[in-house]
């Protein structure tokens, strides 16, 4: 719903009816801001979504060619209050618990979201659960798939803007990773080179407008290198690059016209080709991996905003026939940063009574606001 048609009622005159009540099963609020979009959610442990809301800000950012963390955490201000408001007028079981993205993200947006947390989990008396951004954009997968249950262990790749990595999920808060990247995120690399070919910055960023230039392309017509081809150590990895991509790129374009939208489709279907088949080569490597251990091949779950490209969807699918086993994809709208995932994965670990922080390495150290009694987020917290 756009953010112009939401009340604008202050969300502390909605608090003594946010809990009504009656026989319920486990629901949570959800509250999203690592980045650039504000996204509130509540949703029960049946699977029920009772209410969602969002606001983008694309508009914003949109003149400086990418996000700037100070202006995105002035617009999640701006936008929360009346998003709540709107997410708490519609009926709805009573909330047990308030989930909030505590990390990876822009420490700005982060600490926006953690305080307005903190104070509805005060204020309504209920556990506040701090939660993973990427365990938020795996775990979806669980919520929107038909029943059975999507169940543990499975294989998942995130590919997003600001991460690709392999992990084997044993189950919630355990994940084995079994590569990352050396470099660039996919999604970044996807963005960058939309930038090159002159596609800018829009309202579902530059790999879409990429992803819909490429289709009037032919992605042979460009030979760019696939990535970590040459090093034996690498080759036989699950790491992923895409710095050198993005930068054959970059110079394969610049004797190109690039204003022949024939030749900008050739290059963007090209690039898209290569990006494509490094990550299903990658993935095929972390399959070997597990049926060297003995295992059978888990499924395979694709999140984040990447896994919106329907052309990396055919590859992926296709692979997972080949392999015999399913490839996973939550619907398009739950691979973007949202509420419903990050209230999903507070349900998880409310019905499984889980209420620690996922693990954090040694080197990620929390970041609290000037108050001490403050929880804390973590701008760099990796799987």
């Amino acid at each position: 719903r756009p953010l112009s048609a939401c009340p604008a009622l202050s969300w502390h005159r909605l608090l003594s009816t946010a809990c009504p009540t009656q026989p319920h099963h486990h629901t949570v609020l959800g509250i999203e801001t690592s980045c650039d979009d504000t996204g509130l959610a509540v949703v029960s442990s049946d699977g029920v979504v009772h209410a969602a809301t969002l606001a983008s800000q694309w508009s914003v950012h949109a003149p400086h060619g990418g996000i700037v963390p100070r202006l995105a955490a002035r617009a999640h201000e701006e936008h929360f209050d009346r998003l709540l408001a709107h997410t708490l007028a519609s009926p709805r079981p009573r909330v047990d618990a308030v989930a909030v993205t505590a990390g990876p993200g822009l420490a700005p947006c982060l600490r926006v979201g953690m305080r307005k947390a903190q104070d509805l989990a005060t204020l309504w008396n209920v556990p506040l659960i701090p939660i993973n951004h990427l365990e938020a954009h795996v775990l979806v997968a669980r919520l929107s798939t038909s029943p059975p249950a999507l169940a543990f262990p499975f294989l998942s790749l995130v590919v997003s803007g600001g991460h690709t990595l392999l992990a084997l999920v044993r189950g919630i808060g355990t994940f084995e990773r079994l590569g990352t990247t050396l470099d660039d995120a996919v999604g970044e690399a996807f963005d960058k080179v939309a930038r090159i070919l002159g596609l800018g910055y829009g309202a579902t960023g530059g790999g879409a407008a990429l992803e819909v230039l490429a289709r009037d392309g032919d992605a042979q017509a460009i030979p760019f290198p696939v990535p970590l081809q040459r090093s034996a150590r690498r080759r036989a990895g699950c790491d992923f690059s895409f710095s050198g991509l993005k930068t054959a790129v970059k110079y394969a374009t610049d004797t190109m016209d690039l204003d022949d939208r024939q030749t900008a489709a050739n290059v963007a279907a090209s690039f898209q080709r290569v990006a494509v088949a490094h990550l299903v080569q990658r993935v095929g490597m972390a399959a070997d991996r597990c049926q060297a251990r003995g295992m059978a091949v888990p499924r395979l779950v694709v999140c984040g905003g990447v896994a919106r490209n329907g052309y990396l969807r055919r590859e992926l699918s296709q692979w997972a026939d080949a392999a015999g086993t399913d490839a996973v994809f939550p619907v398009p709208e739950l691979c973007t940063d949202n509420g419903i995932m990050v209230a999903w994965a507070g349900v998880e670990r409310l019905v499984a009574n889980d209420f620690t922080m996922p693990p954090l390495p040694d080197e990620v150290r929390g970041t609290r606001g000037p108050h001490r009694d403050e929880v804390p987020y973590h701008p760099r917290w990796p799987l």
